[in-house]
């Protein structure tokens, strides 16, 4: 005789794996040393569906750091986004889209910034039938204008793999729990910018709930490396926690929101 899990036990069985998954990803990242930021960061997504190939989306953001590395500065930083996304095909879409940024330091110049960027995502390949398993890959490019003293420019480009693991069900749907994951690489490509960090790999880590039909609430551990672009022999790093609201007028607008 089969014996199928009550769906108690299969939530306490997706908790467990998802907490036995985000410890050892936290332990296969870089070490955390003293001299790393400690950061949170508050987000809410929006994404809103025209018609079954346009959609479009916005963002709100807040970050701050709790503790401070030895070489970094205490700061406050708010940003906007919206966009558009059009749906190519089954497995590929375009975006463009523009933000405005805000980042207020105790020991520097607040700094502003505006951006617009562009962005094709492949989702390939789609493991197991009807894409419970999905990764996605995200190439970006963006053009930043970043004034303090004085504006500067720059190019920079964006790679970004991710992946969703649904714990407790076959699809992520109501109730369902999930981890999102990601690997993403920045890359300078051109500019006068030489004041922030551009160069850098971020990793990131996370436990999803699907609360309803619209609404996801997730907590994530993100790990980033970075690279002074400025040419000086220098490196930091952060560990960040995130609390991400996302809401949609469909779960499937909001998965393919990533």
């Amino acid at each position: 005789m089969l014996i199928r899990p009550c769906p108690s036990q299969k939530k306490i069985d997706g908790f467990r794996q998802a907490l036995g998954a985000i410890v050892t990803a936290m332990a296969v990242c870089p070490a955390v040393s003293s001299a790393d930021d400690s950061e949170i960061w508050l987000r809410y997504d929006l994404n809103q569906r025209i018609d079954e190939s346009r959609r479009w989306f916005g963002s709100a953001r807040y970050r701050t750091d709790y503790a401070s590395g030895s070489v970094s500065t205490r700061f406050d930083k708010y940003d906007v986004r919206a966009g558009m996304v059009w749906q190519l095909s089954d497995w590929s879409r375009l975006e463009v889209g523009g933000g405005a940024f805000y980042s207020s330091f105790d020991t520097l110049n607040d700094l502003f910034e505006a951006r617009a960027w562009q962005a094709v995502t492949l989702d390939w390949p789609e493991v197991r039938a009807v894409k419970r398993y999905v990764v996605h890959h995200r190439f970006m490019l963006e053009q930043r204008g970043l004034k303090s003293d004085n504006w500067s420019f720059a190019l920079r480009g964006r790679y970004r793999l991710s992946f969703t693991w649904p714990l407790n069900g076959y699809s992520v749907e109501a109730g369902t729990f999930y981890m999102p994951m990601s690997l993403e690489a920045f890359a300078k490509l051109g500019g006068n910018e030489d004041r922030v960090f551009s160069d850098q790999m971020r990793y990131t880590v996370g436990l999803g709930r699907a609360l309803n039909d619209k609404w996801t609430l997730e907590i994530r551990y993100i790990r980033e490396e970075r690279r002074d672009i400025a040419g000086v022999d220098f490196e930091a790093s952060s560990n960040v926690f995130e609390l991400r609201l996302r809401s949609a007028a469909r779960i499937a607008d909001i998965l393919k929101a990533r």
